[in-house]
């Protein structure tokens, strides 16, 4: 029976761990007073913990909350502000002696930006601990234009979310669903055919968006200690996007291998993503937007199967809305 309390005492300290991992604003403070147009400096504190982490990449932006009730980071980012690296530190200033790990940003508000209620809203994209698992985590806090002091009455959650839903499609479906409560009845059925078309080719565009392995293909040998080249694909299609950030890696797969939503291994790269269309040369007049990148394989890296793992954070269409996708393919290691 004591085998259990220890068990219990284990996950616990674990689970704190991954808990206290969590990333928070350290400043500005909540309710903060800002000027549209001014400067101001953003601290995102990231506890020091037992557990390692590797940092990837960092998303601070601002939405506007002065006329509908924010959805959260998750759902929607609004204006981003910065998207870049993240490279929180000790600091030996005087009065931050006991600050954790943090790392200051000092940003700008548009001069138009709405007056009144707005979302400084995070994203954060680390790799943690000895498994190297991919996460992302989102978290807000709320500041306020200094010459705003009025209450705003918040509009009902399933507006929201309609208008949540229309930002993530790019807004396209919005002149067919107008379009049905102008025309007569005659009418409805031929356009409701159009428009299940139109959300048949939306819906595919969405999922399109995905990015995937375009080279080396399934089951390549590759030599350990030599340079091979991954090339990573991003379909063009109707839904906007903006890439954050790209992690590649390498996992040895003695029977079966987790995936890389569970376990990336080594690390081959780490950083920005810029998928572009290839300048005309023989063979690469089909390709999709794409990327390459020549890594290498470490010499003592063991011989046999390995998952080249692939994790690809960007944020998704006009909303904003933070998305981590994970894909990988085979090789061997020889």
């Amino acid at each position: 029976m004591q085998f259990f309390p220890v068990l219990f005492s284990l996950l616990a300290i674990t689970t704190t761990s991954v808990l206290a991992q969590s990333a928070n604003i350290g400043a500005p403070a909540d309710m903060t007073e800002v000027s549209a147009g001014s400067n101001f400096t953003v601290m995102i504190d990231r506890p020091d913990t037992l557990t390692g982490s590797t940092e990837v990449a960092l998303v601070i932006a601002l939405l506007s909350c002065a006329s509908n009730p924010c959805p959260g980071p998750s759902e929607e980012l609004g204006t981003v502000l910065y998207d870049g690296p993240f490279d929180p530190q000790f600091t030996t200033e005087p009065g931050t002696g006991s600050l954790p790990p943090h790392e200051n940003f000092t940003l700008t508000i548009p001069s138009t930006f709405t007056k009144g209620q707005a979302q400084l809203g995070v994203a954060h994209f680390f790799l943690l601990g000895a498994s190297v698992a991919p996460i992302l985590e989102t978290f807000n806090s709320t500041i306020t234009h200094a010459s705003y002091k009025e209450k705003w009455n918040a509009p009902r959650a399933d507006k929201i979310a309609w208008i949540i839903l229309l930002k993530k499609m790019g807004w396209i479906v919005l002149v067919p669903f107008v379009a049905l409560l102008l025309l007569p009845p005659s009418s409805t059925m031929r356009l409701l055919s159009a428009l299940f078309s139109l959300l048949a080719i939306t819906t595919t565009s969405v999922i399109a968006q995905s990015a995937n392995i375009g080279a080396p293909a399934d089951m390549t040998q590759v030599s350990a200690g030599s340079d091979f080249t991954v090339m990573i694909e991003r379909p063009d299609s109707l839904t906007s996007s903006t890439e954050v950030a790209l992690v590649i890696s390498l996992l040895n797969c003695p029977s079966s291998c987790p995936g890389p939503s569970v376990s990336l291994g080594t690390i081959l790269y780490n950083g920005p993503f810029d998928p572009q269309f290839s300048a005309p040369e023989p063979g690469t007049d089909n390709l999709p937007p794409h990327e390459n990148f020549t890594l290498t394989v470490p010499s003592t890296f063991t011989k046999g199967n390995a998952q080249l793992g692939v994790v690809h954070v960007y944020l998704l269409g006009l909303a904003l809305t933070p998305e981590l996708e994970t894909f990988n393919t085979t090789i061997i290691v020889t």
